[in-house]
């Protein structure tokens, strides 16, 4: 059963406001400079470019503008602060950022600090909401930040603390937590915090490619565990990240063998109690990620400040995929005390090795803090050990709501725990039949439905209708049967139809009935005969 390891007690929320905060310079005319992995100091033109990402931040922080980085590895860590770009010409596949050994740069931004590792990229207060990161591969073995006040160590790849960055088309990997001394690991690969959630951070991090990232502190002692959270990313108390079409693949939080460890979310761990601007977990694909405790895929955890108080998570989990990710318990998704909304997802061929292949429910302490589970797709997961629950499990007292979701082909039972198949299948729109997808076996398996899925049409319009768009940017609701009467289908894809027949889905085709009068000028654009 599902250990402990709640987010307790974030000191190093102040430590980071304390050590690593910067200051917002006075702003001038932006400007564009070059970069090179060069011998040397450079100008910063394209013929004559700097030789170090953080000396072109250096000569630019106060005007702000774009660097523009040429191919090749950097062997630097860097610190940024508002108004700043960095942007790869030539992509990830050429272009390295790698931290390993690498020291953090001073408040000034242009001296090297006190800390021997650090984050390859750091987003502290100074940044704002105007930094930008894209199209570079970032590594970092053995980084992250060293926070002395609760023995812990962050964000070995990119940490963001009081600020909303913009990271994307990176390709973050194999960044790993390493310390002689400290036992709590937070964000292998995105470390993300704020010091008030009432202005909380909200970084945008999007279409990057996140993984191979590893939070594994030794072990504890029996009166005080060591903590992984978030192998790939920790999203903390304070902030509300928008986490929107990423591939998280591989990720590992903690290992089994580890006496005195507790670990949750080798995908994603969220702590995130905000309320006043949302966590959103959208269209990303969770893959193959690896925890020793709970949540393989993502986590979903509260807070227990310092007086007791338990406060739930919060957030939005849509239109994603989870699929061959490992726990012990809840192998793709683990509740704990949680208010999140959990719409149209995704889950297959999950497996956990004790309880809950799909989703573990725990008992809140307070029994209104549960999760909403509506328009899932729970399908081919398995719970191998003594607890059982393929598609979920239910510890005693829990209450979440389950609606409109389909729980089919999971082993040993759909349901376990404190509840049976009994509890959910045939009520509140939940069924249990083959979803019918394209192909389920292929490499990788192609979860869109199929014409004559059962799953489609049969949905809850009522929490569709602010998702707007499905996990490939199509259009929610779509009218399937062409009755006139649109209801959302499960699970991640909205089933697209093709009424013509010509390869282009109605959403996209500009003549549907393929009469050769467009649908703007054709009075029933699904009738052949009828024009005009």
């Amino acid at each position: 059963m599902r250990s402990d390891r709640s987010c307790r007690f974030p000191f190093h929320c102040l430590v980071l406001v304390l050590a690593l905060a910067g200051f917002l310079p006075a702003r001038g005319t932006p400007t564009t400079v070059w970069v090179d992995d060069c011998a040397g100091i450079g100008a910063g033109t394209q013929g004559n470019p700097y030789c170090k990402i953080q000396t072109a931040v250096c000569n630019i922080k106060t005007t702000g503008g774009t660097i523009n980085v040429l191919p090749g590895t950097y062997l630097e860590a860097l610190r940024v602060p508002a108004n700043i770009t960095i942007i790869s010409t030539d992509g990830p596949a050429v272009t390295t950022l790698n931290a390993t050994g690498k020291p953090c740069a001073a408040a000034d931004f242009c001296a090297l600090g006190s800390q021997a590792t650090c984050s390859a990229v750091y987003f502290g207060s100074a940044a704002g909401t105007t930094s930008r990161i894209e199209g570079i591969r970032i590594t970092n073995t053995g980084g992250g930040i060293e926070q002395a006040a609760d023995s812990s160590k962050i964000g070995a790849g990119i940490t963001v603390f009081d600020s909303s960055p913009t990271i994307t088309r990176n390709e973050i990997v194999g960044n790993t937590i390493v310390s002689p001394t400290y036992k709590l690991y937070y964000g292998g690969g995105i470390y993300v915090n704020g010091s008030n959630h009432t202005v909380p951070c909200r970084p945008v991090i999007t279409k990057n490619l996140i993984q191979g990232h590893v939070v594994d502190p030794p072990a504890g002692s029996v009166t005080s565990h060591s903590l992984a959270g978030g192998g790939g990313i920790y999203i903390g108390i304070n902030a509300s990240a928008l986490l929107t079409g990423n591939t998280i693949k591989a990720n590992r939080a903690g290992t089994v063998a580890t006496l005195n460890q507790l670990s949750g979310g080798g995908g994603v761990q969220v702590c995130s109690r905000v309320t006043v601007a949302e966590t959103k977990i959208s269209g990303n694909l969770f893959t193959g990620n690896f925890v020793a405790d709970a949540g393989g895929g993502i986590a979903l955890d509260e807070y227990i400040p310092g007086t007791g108080a338990v406060e739930p998570s919060r957030g939005t989990l849509d239109n994603n995929i989870f699929e061959t990710n490992s726990a012990d318990d809840g192998a793709a998704i683990d509740v704990a005390e949680s208010k999140a909304k959990i719409y149209h997802n995704t889950i297959h061929n999950n497996t956990a090795r004790d309880s809950g292949g799909g989703v573990y429910f725990g008992a809140p302490v307070t029994a209104s803090n549960v999760a909403e589970f509506v328009n899932n797709l729970v399908t081919s997961n398995q719970a191998t050990g003594t607890g059982g629950g393929g598609a979920f499990f239910f510890e005693p007292s829990t209450t979440s709501v389950v609606r409109y979701s389909d729980l089919w082909g999971n082993t040993p039972t759909n349901v376990g725990g404190a509840k049976t198949d009994a509890n959910y299948i045939g009520l509140n729109g939940v069924i249990s039949v083959d979803p019918l997808y394209v192909n389920r076996n292929a490499v990788p398996p192609d979860f869109h439905l199929q014409a004559a899925s059962p799953v489609a049409d049969v949905g809850d319009n009522t929490v569709a209708t602010a998702l707007l768009t499905d996990y490939d940017g199509a259009p929610r609701i779509q009218n399937k049967d062409g009755n006139g009467v649109a209801t959302v289908d499960m699970g991640a894809f909205e089933l697209s139809p093709d009424f013509d027949g010509d390869g282009i889905p109605d959403w996209q085709d500009p003549d549907q009935d393929n009469d050769g009068v467009a649908n703007a000028s054709d009075c029933a654009p699904l009738n052949r005969t009828i024009s005009q």
